[in-house]
């Protein structure tokens, strides 16, 4: 068992991570069994005294428990006992205001902070799955049952309360909850144009799946793709298809592209062409945005990594796309923290959102909230921000995975959602535009954003 204590630079992390969420600048202190949180200019405190130091270790046995707010008068802002990783049992009352008027908390919220987003519970995991991913399954939070709760926003919100009594005079900042439509592309065109290819897929049709019909279809669609006439190719028209409802609710969707091949088989659809290029124009001058989705071998590659991130941005330079700010996700969600953090924070990238699980929705981080990224090994803040992916696709109704029918897969959707709205938090969905060819498909797709749209 590994730990990873916080630091005087964690520290730093953690004021700048709260006070951007309240609005205002604070300083917390920390001597060696609790943390203090003041405000310059103003008397009292807010004193955590409760620390645990279970949540500066790397692993997924830390004791648990939950802590019921409304009999101590505090109110849950999802109206439900907050989860409390890190204590077998809290103490009564739990928050409480000294005769020196300054405030005790006896959870530790700063430490839960740090141990969700630095995913300190990750570090030099080896109980991965064959794509060598930590999984949802042997988290924490799957274990206790709160994968889908955003816990530490569900905490701040009664960091806000306490500061309220602290300081009554201070205004905290209001956030507005934002739908984020995003897909991965992993293969932009159906149909290649490629003559080689074409063959191929020809003689699979007839010998491998016994289909006529489907080798004269694809036949015909290779061949208008050829011509180019790209609107019969089904990814494209995806693609076209998350673009148009997007608009139609003053959404803003974001597309990332493999621009460099790491793997012959898991990097199929990936690379730059003229095709992909117009394409990416296309979505810039829609009002979309274009990302980068690094290819399968990339996460622990910075050779490879570099690469991608070369490619893209040589392709953006070629192109008339105008965007201030650029992010993206690695593919199959590949990730290993550190490493892969350190990989966005060395480039010219703004922000990764690859931090969900691919078997399951929810709160991989425990927020809906953006957040500069911290490294728990090094300590140190690195220069890339984080927007945790909510919602997949494919976690929700995959065979592989949750394996949900339509109906039941959106209610467990409207009920994630309701949640980021509740913490006026940001709702990420990733929808691959391949999953857009039946229209039961398309209309759940339109009920959702329309329904998450602030």
């Amino acid at each position: 068992m590994k730990r990873f204590p916080i630091s005087s630079n964690a520290i730093k992390w953690l004021e700048t991570f709260v006070g951007h969420r309240f609005g205002f600048k604070l300083i917390l202190s920390k001597d060696e069994d609790r943390m203090k949180m003041t405000i310059a200019g103003l008397e009292g405190a807010i004193v955590f005294n409760n620390l645990s130091p279970s949540l500066t270790e790397s692993h997924s046995n830390q004791p648990y428990t939950v802590w019921d707010s409304s009999k101590e008068g505090w109110h849950s802002i999802l109206n439900d006992s907050l989860p409390a990783p890190g204590f077998t049992r809290l103490p009564t009352p739990l928050i409480e205001k000294t005769e020196n008027g300054e405030h005790v908390v006896r959870y530790d919220i700063l430490g839960l902070i740090y141990w969700m987003l630095a995913r300190v519970e990750e570090i030099d995991r080896s109980d991965l799955d064959t794509h060598k991913r930590f999984t949802a399954k042997v988290s924490h939070g799957y274990k206790h049952g709160y994968l889908d709760r955003p816990i530490v926003d569900e905490w701040l919100h009664v960091l806000g309360q306490v500061i309220e009594r602290q300081w009554p005079d201070i205004r905290l900042k209001n956030h507005k909850f934002k739908t984020i439509v995003t897909c991965d592309v992993d293969h932009p065109f159906e149909y290649s144009g490629n003559l080689k290819k074409i063959l191929r897929r020809f003689a699979g049709d007839i010998l491998k799946r016994k289909s006529l019909s489907k080798a004269v279809l694809n036949i015909f669609g290779e061949i208008c793709v050829c011509l180019g006439y790209l609107k019969i190719d089904p990814n494209y028209k995806g693609i076209l298809y998350i673009m148009k409802e997007c608009e139609k609710n003053n959404l803003q969707a974001e597309f990332y592209f493999i621009t460099h091949q790491t793997d012959m088989i898991f990097d199929l659809g990936g690379g730059l062409n003229v095709k992909v290029r117009d394409l990416m124009e296309l979505i810039s001058v829609r009002g979309h945005k274009v990302g980068l989705h690094p290819g399968y071998n990339t996460y622990l590659n910075s050779r490879a990594y570099n690469e991608s991130v070369n490619s893209f941005f040589k392709m953006i330079k070629e192109t008339k796309i105008d965007q201030k700010e650029f992010g993206g996700r690695q593919h199959y969600l590949r990730w290993k923290t550190p490493e892969t953090s350190r990989l966005w924070s060395g480039c010219d990238l703004n922000y990764d959102s690859t931090l969900g699980y691919a078997e399951r929705a929810g709160f991989r981080t425990g927020t809906s909230i953006e957040f500069t990224m911290f490294d728990a090994v090094d300590q140190k803040e690195l220069n890339v921000s984080q927007r945790p992916l909510i919602v997949m696709d494919c976690s929700i109704f995959d065979p592989r995975y949750e394996n949900k029918e339509l109906g039941e897969g959106l209610e467990y959707i409207r009920s994630i959602k309701e949640k980021c709205m509740k913490v006026r938090g940001n709702f990420i969905l990733l929808w691959d535009n391949s999953n857009l060819k039946h229209d039961s498909i398309r209309k759940l797709f339109v009920n959702i954003i329309r329904e998450s749209s602030d």
